[in-house]
């Protein structure tokens, strides 16, 4: 399995290689038996066609998931992201100067303003370079099944808690 990336303050370097895959979650939650990075509470509307329970109190938000090479370490790792940075990374891939981001690196630039309380993120292209050996070694055995897995929806709403709240039992909540 492959870990999420983190995106550290400052300067993240990385390369897609694999293309978007979509999937529909409700961010405000979490499974029973998941974390918020990458375990979101999937919404079961893209298969039933239906709103869920959730959906009539909070509408379902759009996510996607790529595989990269995070460049700090050549490490393969996911890219859970919203679409603040997905817009950002397919305005680059309609461009007609930068075209498919799987030919260049990415600088994810995320800054922190800590008295606003607001986190920045933006996307920086780096001039196209060829992948090295290893990186297309990478590219080449990245496991595909693993993002359709991912984000295939499930066909009902599994348990879930408010994202935030603690793990204790109603009757030790002060």
């Amino acid at each position: 399995m492959y870990e999420f990336l983190q995106l550290q303050e400052g300067s993240n370097v990385i390369r897609i290689i694999t293309k978007p895959y979509l999937y529909l979650c409700h961010p405000d939650f979490v499974p029973l038996n998941g974390s918020p990075n990458g375990q979101r509470l999937k919404c079961p509307s893209a298969t039933t066609y239906t709103m869920c329970d959730l959906c009539k109190s909070s509408s379902a938000k759009r996510r996607w998931v790529l595989g990269i090479i995070a460049k700090a370490n050549n490490n393969c790792c996911l890219l859970d992201c919203g679409t603040t940075l997905y817009s950002q990374i397919r305005e680059l891939a309609l461009s007609h100067y930068w075209g498919d981001p799987e030919a260049y690196d990415l600088e994810i630039r995320n800054s922190i303003d800590y008295y606003a309380g607001k986190i920045g993120t933006f996307v920086v292209p780096i001039p196209k370079t060829d992948l090295f050996r290893d990186e297309q070694l990478i590219k080449a055995n990245f496991d595909l099944d693993i993002l359709k897995q991912m984000t295939t929806p499930p066909t009902e709403l599994v348990k879930y808690k408010p994202f935030g709240v603690s793990d204790f039992p109603p009757d030790r909540i002060d």
